[in-house]
């Protein structure tokens, strides 16, 4: 009696098993590609995620009959690993949409192949104006949030007309974002000739007094500053280090708040 029961309960499980493998064959699914630096400005990926998860659980992740799945794809910042998720993406028969992350190099280096390959890219942070403003009608990209082309319009204008900066600097990260911002504040800066100063990513103490030594040397009266969150509290502690009448009021780009920036500086 004890084997006939246990070999129902066998015949039950396989039945049931094989019932719900062959259900989730069936299921019909649609893939999220989430690119995004999850490795040092993690802070931003998981608000972009925690975003789009939210978003999709108001519809129990489920559009028209078909299940979302969302994937995590760790760019670090680098536009070649931001590449090759987009060809991932392109491989994928099941990929719906290319959801973008915190840095703009990686969609202004592979903008062309982006829109070449029809792949639709939404941009909820990146900021870079080139990203979206594509000289071609065929454009696959769709932007979530204001561009540079109108952040450094309102950087510059309040620099000069609500702090009366005369002497405005730019200091800028070495980058194609870096270089977009350049030309949208100087444009809107109009006559007022300013001297650009470039610094790259992981810059340190030194280099950043170094900079702003030669900033301050030069009697600018304000600096507008292009960065994140990492760059971003090395230059203000860098400042910070200054006797107070020789710092220099820094006009910051919300690139900084894609990380720990409060927690890194050294003055509250």
């Amino acid at each position: 009696m004890r084997i006939t029961i246990y070999l129902i309960i066998i015949s039950l499980f396989y039945t049931a098993s094989f019932s719900f493998s062959t259900y989730a064959e069936n299921i019909k699914t649609l893939t999220i590609y989430h690119d995004s630096d999850y490795s040092n400005h993690n802070e931003s990926a998981y608000a972009i995620k925690m975003g789009a998860l939210t978003a999709l659980a108001e519809i129990n992740n489920n559009v028209q009959g078909y299940q979302i799945n969302f994937i995590e794809k760790d760019n670090r910042g680098n536009s070649n690993r931001s590449l090759l998720h987009m060809q991932q993406f392109l491989k994928d028969s099941n990929a719906l949409v290319f959801l973008g992350g915190l840095h703009s190099p990686p969609y202004i280096k592979n903008r062309d192949f982006i829109n070449k390959n029809k792949l639709l890219l939404l941009v909820p942070w990146a900021a870079g104006g080139p990203i979206t403003r594509y000289p071609d009608a065929k454009n696959w990209v769709f932007r979530l949030s204001v561009d540079d082309t109108k952040a450094g319009h309102r950087m510059a204008q309040f620099a000069t007309q609500t702090l009366g900066c005369q002497k405005p600097q730019l200091l800028l990260e070495n980058t194609p974002w870096g270089k977009s911002n350049n030309i949208a504040m100087s444009k809107a800066l109009g006559n007022i000739k300013t001297k650009v100063n470039w610094f790259n990513w992981n810059i340190k103490a030194n280099s950043a007094k170094i900079i702003l030594r030669e900033i301050i040397s030069d009697q600018a009266d304000c600096i507008l500053f292009v960065g994140n969150a990492l760059e971003g509290a090395e230059i203000i502690n860098a400042m910070a280090s200054f006797v107070e009448n020789k710092r220099v009021p820094i006009i910051s780009h919300w690139g900084i708040t894609g990380g720990i920036f409060s927690q890194m500086l050294s003055t509250q």
